[in-house]
């Protein structure tokens, strides 16, 4: 997985075990039963108990007002970091694209206007293609004087440079 679909992941509100509870069955066999249903001494009668409810007539706290605004602005950033990371151009450079979506406060139309005017990242290495097409170096050429081919000859050799190794 991508940088870049990593990061719309994690926006999107999609986490791995997101993904693993969709894949799992839809519905234990009937004499199966979850481990937290064994622990529950009498599911049956927390079941039958009505759940407060609130009444329509009670001012609203400003607590929850405030975590309603909170909540819209958390919904907007979120809208706003999918609408830069989930952009074309965000894949062909993920780490403009992540800092403009995590560390700055430009809209998002600015940030993809942005990305489009910056181009793709530019690889600080080079790929294994542009390697592989690259010039080759002969080996083995020039390496010095030709080698002796007779065993007297290559006996001869290696003296010398034996006595010319003790000398240095």
């Amino acid at each position: 997985m991508s940088l870049s679909r990593a990061i719309r992941a994690a926006v999107t509100g999609r986490s791995l075990k997101s993904r693993l509870e969709e894949d799992k069955p839809e519905e234990l066999e009937d004499d199966e039963r979850p481990e937290e249903a064994e622990d529950d001494p009498k599911p049956e009668e927390a079941e039958d108990e009505p759940k407060p409810e609130a009444d329509e007539d009670e001012p609203v706290a400003d607590e929850d007002k405030d975590e309603g605004e909170f909540a819209r602005g958390r919904r907007a950033e979120r809208k706003r970091m999918s609408a830069i990371l989930s952009c074309e151009q965000a894949d062909g450079n993920t780490s403009l694209a992540a800092h403009l979506a995590f560390s700055t406060n430009m809209s998002a139309k600015n940030a993809i206007a942005t990305l489009k005017a910056s181009g793709p990242a530019a690889s600080a290495k080079a790929s294994l293609s542009s390697r592989m097409n690259g010039r080759v170096p002969a080996l083995g050429s020039g390496g010095g004087a030709a080698q002796p081919k007779t065993a007297d000859a290559k006996l001869v050799a290696f003296a010398k440079n034996r006595a010319a190794a003790r000398k240095a």
